[in-house]
């Protein structure tokens, strides 16, 4: 994303994220200097925290969005693995604008399979025109197979029982992949009770981790990379559904200290 923001001539300013959504003092302060003219966000299960928008912070944020006059990205790709039930809400900002300035995008990747790369966006009739516009002159269609394979998953009722059952084995993995990293010595950031990420502080920098991980067959993905200024960073997030192999928890246990140490 940073990449195609890049190539648009763009320049990207990174707000830090709470356990309830953006810091709203930050993102005052940092609109009133840059002026921006988008805001990309994850109201609920944020990559790569799992953290999700308070019903509070949503309204701040629209307010300071009208006050300085920006869109809204809201991207709730992984929405369908929030139960909806939890202490942390699950509101969404384009339902409290009723879609007026914010761009609200769903798909179905996330949950049903990788390279199902089927989407939609809901948005104003302008916005929605000129999009379609777009997209015909840089790409043309989607894949019809694709579509009419979540059509069919969609249609048939298929699809609510299947994210039950995804919410379910990602509870269980969750649960059990918390209490290994912290008992290797790693700390959990926040506390998240759904969704596939956990946001973790190595204690080391996670650069230098993700290197050696490779080395031995281990693709990391280490915070920098979820940095506008790809910074190193002692945080790294973790699919908790790639948890499973015993070999990449005694490589972080034996590791980290090596790395500490260089560091």
């Amino acid at each position: 994303m940073f990449g195609s923001f890049a190539m648009l001539g763009a320049k990207v300013v990174g707000i830090p994220r709470l356990s309830d959504g953006p810091d709203i003092a930050k993102l005052a302060e940092l609109a009133a200097l840059h002026r921006p003219k988008l805001f990309v966000i994850n109201s609920v299960l944020h990559n790569p925290t799992s953290t999700s928008l308070s019903a509070a912070k949503a309204f701040q944020v629209l307010k300071i969005a009208e006050q300085y006059n920006f869109m809204i990205v809201e991207d709730d790709i992984y929405c369908d693995m929030h139960p909806g039930t939890t202490v942390q809400s699950a509101t969404r900002i384009a339902a409290l604008d009723q879609l007026n300035r914010v761009i609200y995008l769903g798909g179905f990747s996330k949950t049903l399979a990788a390279n199902l790369r089927v989407g939609f966006i809901a948005t104003s009739h302008d916005i929605a025109r000129d999009l379609a516009d777009r997209k015909m002159l840089t790409a043309l269609t989607t894949t019809e197979v694709t579509e009419r394979v979540v059509y069919k998953v969609l249609s048939e009722g298929h699809y609510r029982k299947h994210s039950d059952r995804l919410r379910s084995k990602l509870d269980a993995v969750r649960d059990k992949t918390i209490r290994q990293m912290e008992r290797i010595g790693a700390r959990i950031n926040f506390n998240t009770p759904a969704g596939m990420f956990i946001w973790t502080d190595m204690g080391c920098d996670t650069n230098l981790l993700t290197e050696k991980a490779m080395a031995e067959g281990y693709l990391l993905a280490p915070g920098s990379l979820f940095s506008p200024n790809q910074l190193p960073s002692t945080n790294m997030r973790f699919n908790v559904a790639a948890m499973g192999d015993p070999g990449l928890l005694r490589f972080l246990e034996r590791t980290m200290d090596l790395v500490r140490s260089k560091t």
